[in-house]
């Protein structure tokens, strides 16, 4: 039967083993997918802002042009914006999103945006009736929009993957925390046991007192055995240190009263026996004889 409980205990700790694992191993897996899609949206929304700057600003320069202002220095500012939109090595610090429809939407968008300044040069030369300029403005304001709905959608849909992640590791972190409470209990549970199975051991089942097992685990303790022997030596050495006092306080007692007379000298001189501690060494009977000598000069 206990073969069996210990056989079963070993396979629920395998098991619990592996799940932790395997939740540890998801849940490094799910930080680092993190960190990779915050790194993709920093930066997101400031291309969605410059982008839906491009594409007013166009407009702006066509309505310049359609009423004789021409803005060199708008066009210039332009250009310098799409090209750090595309290749992010401009000087407004912006990022070429990694995203399949927005770069090929921008690259539309690029490619009508040169068009639209040779329609401006011709506006400049021919004026603007001989020009289609209108509706390539009104054209182009349709790409741009389309690039900057398609660099939201890129931002939108990493904010989705990152909430799903979230979402992920709050479940994984949830089965680790659950994984643990489960491993406290069963060693809860495996110490209850453990302490059924010494009393069950070490107790007789009828008196309830220690068996012979475990006397003779107390006896064969070095340790438990030091400690009784010290406790003895140092019980005798208080005795001893009794003794002493007494015999001291009862000599003094016949010093001081100069009781001499020899009818009561064998009194005294049992009591001096009696209080006078023993020696290990044999010299009891040695100092009894000097005291005697002392007591009857």
């Amino acid at each position: 039967m206990v073969n069996k409980d210990l056989k079963k205990n070993s396979k629920i700790r395998t098991v619990n083993m592996m799940i932790q694992s395997a939740l540890i191993i998801i849940l490094i897996v799910l930080v680092a997918n993190m960190m990779v899609e915050i790194k993709n949206l920093q930066g997101t929304a400031r291309v969605i802002n410059y982008a839906g700057l491009v594409r007013g600003a166009t407009q702006r320069v066509v309505k310049l042009e359609v009423i004789g202002n021409s803005d060199d220095e708008l066009i210039e500012y332009l250009d310098d914006v799409l090209a750090d939109l595309k290749y992010e090595d401009g000087e407004y610090n912006l990022v070429s999103l990694r995203d399949t429809d927005y770069q090929k939407k921008l690259d539309i968008q690029i490619d009508y945006w040169g068009k639209l300044k040779n329609e401006i040069n011709n506006v400049r030369e021919n004026g603007v009736d001989n020009s289609d300029i209108v509706d390539m403005s009104e054209m182009y304001f349709s790409l741009a929009d389309q690039t900057v709905s398609a660099a939201e959608r890129y931002s939108e849909g990493i904010a989705d993957n990152i909430h799903f992640i979230e979402t992920i590791t709050v479940i994984d972190m949830a089965g680790l925390l659950l994984l643990i409470i489960i491993q406290m209990i069963q060693a809860i549970i495996i110490v209850r046991k453990n302490k059924v199975l010494e009393q069950k051991a070490y107790l007789d089942a009828h008196t309830g007192l220690p068996n012979k097992s475990r006397c003779e685990e107390v006896f064969h303790d070095l340790s438990f055995r030091g400690k009784m022997e010290k406790r003895h030596s140092n019980g005798i050495r208080k005795l001893r240190n009794k003794a002493t006092q007494v015999h001291r306080i009862v000599w003094a007692f016949v010093m001081r009263r100069r009781i001499w007379r020899w009818r009561y000298i064998g009194v005294w001189v049992w009591v001096l026996r009696k209080t006078q501690p023993r020696q290990w060494s044999g010299t009891g009977k040695l100092q009894s004889k000097v005291l005697i000598q002392r007591s009857t000069i």
